[in-house]
């Protein structure tokens, strides 16, 4: 609840409740975003992301993934 309270004190952090993780980001950005802008720089055929996640903080990514490869 101190983290909570402490991080939502700050505007340029974004917080991000999971089941059991609380996600404190100083940029506004998800790990989607970052994956999906990582696929974006370089050759598809040369890249193969694999992912496990087990918590809603990890939605994000799981919905840029393309499964039909």
């Amino acid at each position: 609840a101190e983290l909570r309270s402490f991080a939502a004190g700050h505007a340029s952090s974004h917080i991000t409740e999971g089941k059991n993780i609380l996600e404190i980001a100083v940029v506004s950005t998800t790990k989607g975003e970052f994956i999906q802008g990582y696929r974006e720089r370089v050759n598809p055929n040369d890249l193969t992301v694999v992912f496990a996640g087990d918590d809603t903080t990890d939605e994000t990514v799981l919905s840029t993934l393309d499964y039909s490869r």
